[in-house]
């Protein structure tokens, strides 16, 4: 075991005699350098040669949920306002399973073919939207619903009077 009465032997001194001693072993050595000044252009180091762009242009994939989340919108969509106009539910207007598939890989080729880039957040809306707001109809129609049984329930609870004899 070391002790601070022991010399220590090696480079490494296990306990240091004083702070001062510790700090210095333990701050990094910072030399300050000078930038070294940039070339400068002659005529002769410009590359003059012209790219053709023979590399071949570089492919953007277009991700599934984008098509898939577009088709859900315009399925909802139209869902929603064909059930409006129907005065009736809207998923008796959706798509089946089938037509929803080609659906979405109709978007992802349209999206691929077109370079149109959708991103995470506009997908984060489009599917908030395709969820929460194409259940207006129903909210309103289940309101008025509600409305009419209440004041219903309400006209049953009062008291009926007996109409007043007409005096002659």
């Amino acid at each position: 075991m070391l002790t601070p009465e022991q010399p220590a032997t090696g480079s490494f001194n296990a306990v240091p005699g004083n702070l001062g001693s510790f700090m210095s072993s333990v701050q990094a050595q910072h030399v300050v350098t000078e930038p070294e000044p940039e070339p400068i252009e002659t005529p002769e180091d410009i590359d003059d040669t012209v790219d053709f762009g023979e590399e071949e242009p570089e492919q953007k994939v277009v991700p599934t949920n984008s098509g898939r989340a577009l088709a859900r919108f315009v399925d909802k969509g139209w869902a929603f306002g064909a059930g409006l106009y129907a005065h009736a539910p809207s998923e008796k207007y959706r798509s089946t399973s089938q037509e929803m598939e080609e659906l979405e890989e109709a978007f992802v080729d349209f999206l691929n073919d077109t370079g149109i880039n959708i991103s995470p957040a506009i997908n984060l809306i489009i599917a908030v939207v395709a969820i929460y707001a194409f259940k207006i109809g129903d909210v309103v129609r289940d309101r008025k619903e509600n409305l009419l049984r209440e004041a219903a329930e309400e006209e049953a609870r009062k008291p009926k009077q007996l109409p007043e004899e007409v005096s002659e």
